[in-house]
């Protein structure tokens, strides 16, 4: 499949207005679990999104654009189901990391799976492949017997009879690992102990400087892929929304925790905020490496 040609076949997608996106956005949550139909709605129409991501990863792609189209979807499909219709950013641009994470992540992983054995690499492709679909069915990962059932229908017969074990294993072999350490440069010349902050400092002076490398929009876009744990005490420690700036210990208070269990999540809060820089501020340097 050639990538210019796919573009092409979607647009029998129409496109929506901000109006329908966010419609489409406060359904996708209205039930206890995911609601597809509105999820996939606003997934249809965001779908020129991934071949517009993926044309500088083409090179990398390796006989596997399809691979790389089903990723980039996968991508797309976790950000609509996070997506809150109140941030200040349409949904193109916030399910942009996702969509760039899922193909990086799927790049990065065959190179490294080019050492394993045959069967053991397509073993694991299986397992993965299974599981995302079940998920991007029924809104959640299978179960064991679940995934088994589904694997006893592949013509592959190295997976027809996986134990438990076994599969975890191939799932394990299959994560990709986070290459950037707490001390990776976020930026140029600052890496992430850098803006882990001082008690002593004021609001004014946090502020200026998380913002000095990040616009408000950006910023919003950075909480929003948050947990809402981590979301909630950056905003409280670092008084994003009303300038106040709190202690470790007036934040465990009101979250109810311990000082030093919010300092373990508020760094790696800031570390989840750095992959989204990693990812975004390079995406623009077309000489840049990822494997």
């Amino acid at each position: 499949m050639q990538l210019k040609q796919y573009a092409s076949d979607l647009s029998k997608y129409p496109l929506i207005s901000r109006l329908e996106e966010n419609r489409l956005a406060k359904k996708i949550h209205t039930r206890k679990k995911i609601n597809i139909e509105p999820r996939n709605k606003l997934v249809e129409a965001n779908l020129r999104l991934v071949p517009l991501f993926l044309k500088r990863y083409v090179n990398q792609a390796n006989g596997n654009l399809n691979d790389l189209i089903q990723e980039g979807n996968i991508g797309l499909i976790e950000a609509a189901e996070r997506y809150d219709p109140s941030y200040i950013v349409r949904f193109s641009t916030y399910a942009e990391y996702y969509v760039r994470r899922k193909i990086v992540a799927y790049i990065t992983e065959n190179h490294k799976i080019g050492h394993l054995p045959n069967s053991t690499a397509q073993a694991m492709r299986i397992v993965r492949k299974e599981i995302d679909r079940y998920y991007v069915e029924n809104g959640r990962t299978p179960t064991y017997i679940e995934l088994n059932y589904r694997l006893k229908k592949a013509k592959n017969r190295n997976v027809w009879h996986l134990s438990k074990e076994r599969i975890n294993e191939l799932i394990q072999l299959g994560k990709f690992v986070d290459p950037i350490s707490l001390e990776a440069q976020v930026y140029n010349d600052k890496s992430l102990s850098d803006y882990l902050r001082d008690e002593n400092e004021n609001a004014e002076a946090i502020e200026n400087r998380i913002d000095e490398k990040m616009s408000k929009e950006k910023l919003e876009i950075a909480l929003g892929l948050l947990e809402p744990v981590y979301r909630k005490i950056l905003i409280l420690s670092y008084g994003l929304k009303d300038h106040k700036i709190r202690t470790y210990r007036e934040v465990a208070e009101i979250i109810g925790t311990s000082r030093q269990n919010v300092f373990k999540l508020e760094a790696k809060a800031l570390r989840k905020l750095k992959q989204y820089y990693f990812i975004n501020n390079n995406k623009n340097n077309s000489k840049e490496k990822y494997l």
